[in-house]
């Protein structure tokens, strides 16, 4: 399968031999550590947090949502 994956931090598309599963995309997104309030809660790295605000609330802004910005972006490009 050929996909193209989008790194947000570089603004770049790379090929790849195949589509890059959630558990290990997510996993590598936590550790890069380039999502605002993305991070571990424990040592063992099996529990973390996701900014999470309801697009409705007034004090809402685009941040609350990167994760999945990021998210379809790259299975957009994965999929092309």
């Amino acid at each position: 399968m050929h996909c193209r994956i989008f790194d947000e931090s570089t603004m770049t598309e790379s090929d790849c031999a195949s589509r890059q599963r959630l558990r290990p995309w997510l996993i590598a997104q936590i550790n890069s550590g380039h999502i605002p309030g993305l991070y571990w809660l424990n040592a063992e790295q099996t529990k973390f947090r996701i900014p999470w605000k309801h697009a409705g609330k007034q004090d809402w802004n685009p941040s609350y949502s990167q994760i999945f910005t990021v998210s379809i972006k790259n299975l957009i490009i994965a999929g092309s």
